[in-house]
């Protein structure tokens, strides 16, 4: 008697099915650490040490002045000299020929 199994679920069963197995699980796992490493990371910076409020109190005392880009241009501007300049070629590689 020959038997009369369709060659889909055959063929399914045996490629289809272990491989959604694997993706649904690894999903599974792969959201376990993630949101492990979130806690972890959540733990470790909302937690007060020595060090963060030494660093916040030395951090609060100094006055920061707000950036402006037009005055670091005009100070960068200031410190070179383009009136005066030389064209200088740089030394080639050996092996690379001059042109």
């Amino acid at each position: 008697m020959p038997r009369s199994k369709s060659v889909f679920s055959q063929n399914f069963v045996r490629t289809g099915g272990p491989a959604i197995a694997i993706i649904v699980g690894s999903s599974f796992l792969l959201a376990t650490f993630l949101q492990g490493r979130n806690e972890y990371r959540d733990r470790s910076e909302s937690g007060p040490t020595a060090e963060n409020e030494v660093f916040k109190t030395k951090k609060s005392t100094r006055v920061q002045k707000e950036f402006d880009l037009e005055e670091e241009y005009k100070k960068t501007m200031q410190k070179l000299d383009i009136e005066n300049w030389k064209n200088v070629r740089v030394q080639r590689p050996p092996g690379v020929d001059d042109e």
